[in-house]
């Protein structure tokens, strides 16, 4: 290492080209490293520094000096009073330090602190930091992705051509963001920020601030406020006690803290977020997506296809006109679709979905949940816990899911499932179709032509008015067809079948069922198993039992009265004598003495004679095609 003095005089001094010590003392001094890694001090004068080539240190001293880095990483200090520093080419570190002082990165990474006085920072090419330091200053973060910081006094930051960060600091400073997406910060004062070209992020710190988002879709942050109202169509934001007043002009997007805010959007599709707090939020025109965060927060997206999302706490969503999303997230919500196809999430806790009108998607979720489809073919999920699911107008499909859950058709040709666990299914007016799947269910068809299937467990089953099919599937059933031309399976298990009203079909299938067929002219069908076929008739009615495999009783009477007195009377197709290992029984009422048999008339079935059974002068009941019976315990039991 080799070191040049200069003396008081102006001088020039030049390196060896290794690694140099140059000092320039007094005098304005021309220094030039050249090749090597050189330090150079200017001392006092106005001087002159030239780096040159490889990693070099400039140090001007006193007086207005220009040093120049050269390629290399460098390091520059301009010292005491007006100094001029161009770092060159690589990643150089400049410090402006005393005096107004102008620099320049140029090529490479650089970092650049003006320090005290008046100062003018351009970073150049490259991803630069810029700190200007005390007092106002000028920063330019030119191209690259910049980070500019003004520090104290009334600062003006340009970003230019990158993504940027920019950040005022105290007092009043003009923060331009440029080309590009960038972010903002004025810090403490009245600031004037502007987002330019690009996807912007703009917070104005504390102070009466003047933010302008620009062109892009851009974001005004007030996450550090305890509250306030905020107003994109208006462009104005009263922060918490009305102490501070901004300005927030050509926003897309806002988001705030944790206190109570009132927030409104404008004719642009707006992101309108809020970390906590009771809010209230208002998306207006425009695809808007609204996120109350935390506390019991009111959202009301207004027109267009709009987001919702209640977050933490009891919250009231509002879709408005549009196609919406809703989520409740945790706790007891309220969401109301409104028109348009709309699709509705409650999440946890016991929440109350309205679809309004239109085709719209309700989800439950979790707990205890009330579900109203409203106008429109809705879809409603209860999910987990105990819920209520109301289709209303329209052709609706309604699923229980987990829980003990009470679903309602109303209006319209509905299907509902009630899911796991003991439910309750109303399918209202129109054509439904009921299905309880797991657990002990009941199901009510009510008015129109209905389809009930009770699936596993002990169901009952009701059809209402109307021709309905019921089939109670497993377990032990209670299938009741009422009013209308019914058709009822009680498929397996032991199960009870009342046909009620009306000429019915029961099929027993499966079990040891009982079947009574009630008034109208009845088809009752035991199947397998021992089966009791109630041919229960008061008026003029012809019903034809079928007992089936396994050892059947036909009831033509009970302890009051026998059946079919006056007109009508039951046929018997299928029964088995006594001489089989299968028997079959006929109930009748009062003693055997009472009866008498015919059985020389074939009544109806094949072409064999028939076995008729009168009471007195009464025809109650017809045995097809055998005359193997006889009026005798064997084949008759008496009440």
């Amino acid at each position: 290492m080799t070191e040049f003095y200069g003396s008081n005089d102006n001088d020039v001094l030049f390196g060896e080209g290794g690694d140099d010590v140059l000092f320039g003392r007094g005098g304005n001094d021309y220094l030039l490293g050249a090749n090597g890694n050189d330090r150079l001090y200017g001392e006092s004068g106005d001087d002159k520094l030239y780096g040159g080539n490889d990693n070099d240190y400039l140090s001007g001293g006193e007086g207005n000096d220009r040093l120049y880095g050269g390629s290399g990483d460098d390091k520059l200090y301009g010292g005491a009073d007006n100094d001029r520093l161009e770092g060159g080419v690589g990643n150089d570190r400049l410090y402006g330090e005393n005096g107004n002082d102008v620099l320049y990165g140029q090529d490479g990474y650089d970092y650049l602190s003006g320090g005290e006085g008046i100062d003018v920072l351009k970073g150049g090419k490259g991803n630069d930091e810029l700190y200007g330091g005390n007092g106002p200053d000028f920063l330019y973060g030119e191209e690259g992705n910049d980070r500019l910081y003004g520090g104290s006094g009334n600062d003006l930051l340009y970003g230019g051509a990158g993504n940027d960060r920019l950040e005022g600091g105290a007092d009043k400073d003009r923060l331009e963001g440029g080309a590009d997406d960038d972010f903002l910060y004025g810090g403490h004062g009245d600031d004037t920020l502007l987002g330019g070209d690009g996807n912007d992020r703009l917070n104005g710190g504390t102070g009466d601030d003047h933010l302008d988002g620009g062109a892009g879709n851009d974001w005004v942050d007030y996450a550090f406020s305890s509250g306030g109202i905020f107003n994109l169509t208006t462009e104005v934001a009263w922060l918490a006690g009305g102490a501070e007043q901004d300005v927030i002009a050509n926003f897309e997007n806002i988001t705030t803290g944790g206190g109570d805010d009132t927030i409104t959007g404008n004719a642009a599709p707006n992101r309108i977020f809020s970390t906590g707090g009771d809010d209230r939020l208002f998306g207006r025109d425009g695809i808007d997506t609204l996120n109350g965060g935390n506390g019991n927060d009111y959202l009301d997206g207004g027109q267009d296809r709009d987001s919702l999302f209640g977050g933490r706490g009891d919250d009231i969503l509002l879709g408005g006109q549009g196609n919406d999303f809703l989520n409740g997230h945790d706790d007891d919500d309220r969401l109301e679709g409104g028109t348009g196809y709309d699709h509705l999430e409650g999440g946890d806790g016991n929440d109350t979905l309205y679809g309004g009108n239109d085709d719209d998607r309700l989800e439950g979720g979790n707990d205890d949940d009330t579900l109203y489809g409203g106008n429109g073919e809705d879809r409603l999920e209860g999910g987990n816990g105990d819920d209520r699911l109301e289709g209303q107008d329209d052709n609706d499909s309604l699923y229980g899911g987990n829980g003990n859950d009470f679903l309602v058709g109303q209006e319209g040709n509905d299907t509902l499932y009630g899911g796991n666990d003991d439910d309750r299914l109303f399918g209202g007016i129109g054509g439904d179709r009921l299905f309880g799947q797991n657990g002990d269910d009941s199901l009510y068809g009510e008015n129109g032509h209905d389809f009930l299937y009770g699936h596993e467990g002990n169901d009952v089953l009701w059809g209402g008015a109307g021709n309905d099919v019921l089939s109670g599937g497993d377990g032990i059933d209670r299938l009741h067809g009422q009013d209308g031309e019914d058709s009822l399976y009680g498929k397996i298990g032991d199960d009870f079948l009342y046909g009620q009203d009306s000429n019915d079909e029961l099929w027993g299938e499966i079990g040891n069922d009982v079947l009574s067929g009630g008034q109208g002219n009845d088809m009752l069908n035991g199947g397998a198993g021992d089966d009791t076929l109630i041919a229960y008739g008061n008026s003029p009615e012809f019903d034809t039992l079928t007992g089936g495999a396994g050892s059947d009783t036909f009831v033509l009477g009970n302890s009051g009265s026998a059946f079919y007195l006056g007109s009508g009377h039951a046929s018997i197709t299928d029964f088995t004598g006594v001489s089989l290992a299968i028997e079959d029984t006929i109930q009748i009422s009062g003693n055997l003495s009472d009866y008498n048999l015919d059985k020389s008339v074939n009544y109806g079935g094949a072409s064999a004679l028939d076995t008729a059974i009168f009471l007195g002068s009464d025809l109650i009941g017809v045995v097809e095609d055998t005359t193997a019976l006889a009026l005798t315990a064997d084949y008759f039991t008496t009440v």
